[in-house]
Parts: structure tokens; C-alpha cells; sequence
């Protein structure tokens, strides 16, 4: 779910986007690619407080792409969108599915 609180803002003119991911990695890897394009696209900064995905709080897009992405691109979507969540020792297997699709 992506939600625009543009209307709730202050005075100051932007954007302000809430991107609330399907609990699986493929979920949470769209969630992410969504809001680092939305910071990215306005110059904005990327907030990852909830999830926490680095140690260190990235809120440059570029820089947690730079942290954050896989030298290794081989398999399928899913298992890369896996592979990229299972980077993050402090999440301790969260999410535990893969995608949506798992166990249907």
C-alpha cells in the first residue's frame, strides 16, 4: 500500500510517501525499490525506521542502494528478493515467507 500525505503536510512544499509492504520478502523488497524511487525522484530521503534493514540509518537513497544491493543477481525474482532480505542479520529471518504465492 502506497499512501501520498501530500494534502497533510505542513507548509513546506513536497511530498511525503508511506509505503506499506506485504509482510514476504518480495513484498518488502517492492515496498522498499518503491519508496527508494519515490526519495530518489524528488530528492528526498529514504526513512526505514519500522523495518530497519541496516544498522545504520541510510536515509540517502543512493547510499543505502550502495549498502544494500547484491553483487549476486542470479535465480529467479522471488529468490533474489529473499537473498536481498536475508543480507540483514538484525531482521533474524523476517520476513519468513518468500512471496504471497508460498504455501498456496
Amino acid at each position: 500500500m502506497v499512501i501520498d500525505l501530500t494534502a497533510l503536510q505542513d507548509e513546506k512544499p513536497g511530498v511525503q510517501v508511506v509505503v506499506s509492504p506485504t509482510r514476504t520478502c518480495v513484498g518488502v523488497v517492492l515496498a522498499t525499490a518503491v519508496a527508494l524511487s519515490a526519495a530518489s525522484a524528488s530528492g528526498g530521503k529514504f526513512v526505514d525506521e519500522e523495518i530497519v534493514m541496516l544498522d545504520r540509518v541510510a536515509r540517502d537513497p543512493a547510499r543505502f542502494i550502495e549498502l544494500a544491493h547484491l553483487a549476486d543477481t542470479s535465480g529467479d525474482f522471488g529468490a533474489r528478493c529473499e537473498q536481498f532480505m536475508r543480507q540483514f542479520p538484525s531482521l533474524d529471518g523476517w520476513p519468513s515467507q518468500r512471496s504471497a504465492d508460498d504455501g498456496l
